[in-house]
């Protein structure tokens, strides 16, 4: 699960916003804010779902878009999720590939949607999480005499040099803890240290090791691969429409497009 931010500069696209911050340019833009759920396997990559994110700078309210949609449609149903938060988006979303039978081991999340309520209702659905931490002591603090993330590691000297990787040019010393929390219950962190910052990761299922822990959690980066993708080669992005449903259809497509060609490359090689 992840979300990304596509720039629009017309003033009067529907779902757009003024101020969301893009991590490509640095800074706030005029965007759709998209999100979005993938399968990743071995093989393949594909685009499952998704929903475009809209705040309150948006640049036309929904009161004002240019259809007015029957509230049975399916039209009436994209248009009212505009306004839900991101993890509920999220949730949903899982929700939806569950009841049609998409089967996969974990959910994989960035920092922003790793928050407890958030993996405790992907819990709830069936679905162990892994997911980067965001070291803030207000949205993560564990039972024990050791509450936080850094009072966590720093009480665990002796173990932090216990194994090593690399990534790239990157070596790093990581060791892995069960602790509990009050809404998650018992949890497994992994602390990576690359030598000059402390990352922190997160598993709802403790059964597994640290290194697998961070070896599946390599993988959300097919989602970062799979947004290039779709805008080198599938139009996704260059979306040339105001309105809010066109918006919608063409991004579908796009992924369509993208999952066809995945489909086929997979076909392919299992020949």
């Amino acid at each position: 699960m992840d979300d990304t931010v596509e720039s629009k500069r017309g003033k009067y696209i529907e779902g757009s916003c003024k101020y969301i911050w893009s991590n490509k340019e640095h800074r706030s833009i005029n965007a759709l804010n998209i999100v979005s759920l993938n399968y990743a396997d071995s093989h393949s990559t594909f685009q499952l779902d998704f929903s475009i994110k809209m705040n309150g700078s948006n640049r036309k309210d929904i009161s004002e878009f240019t259809n007015k949609l029957h509230h049975r449609s399916n039209a009436y149903q994209r248009k009212s999720e505009i306004t839900k938060g991101k993890n509920i988006l999220a949730i949903e979303m899982l929700q939806r590939a569950l009841d049609n039978g998409v089967d996969a081991d974990y959910l994989l999340v960035d920092s922003w949607y790793a928050k407890p309520n958030f993996i405790h209702q992907a819990n709830e659905l069936g679905m162990p999480v892994i997911a980067r931490l965001p070291n803030n002591k207000l949205i993560w603090n564990f039972k024990g005499k050791h509450k936080t993330m850094n009072a966590i590691y720093d009480s665990m000297k002796n173990y932090r040099h216990k194994s090593s990787g690399k990534h790239g040019k990157i070596s790093y010393k990581y060791f892995d803890a069960i602790v509990e929390h009050a809404v998650l219950g018992k949890v497994k962190l992994v602390f990576l240290h690359t030598g000059k910052e402390l990352l922190v990761f997160i598993s709802s299922d403790i059964t597994i090791a640290g290194k697998e822990i961070l070896a599946t959690y390599k993988k959300r980066w097919n989602i970062e691969q799979g947004y290039k993708d779709l805008r080198n080669l599938f139009g996704f992005g260059k979306e040339e429409n105001r309105i809010y449903e066109s918006l919608i259809a063409k991004i579908t497509l796009s992924m369509f497009a993208y999952n066809i060609v995945s489909y086929s490359t997979r076909m392919f090689f299992f020949l």
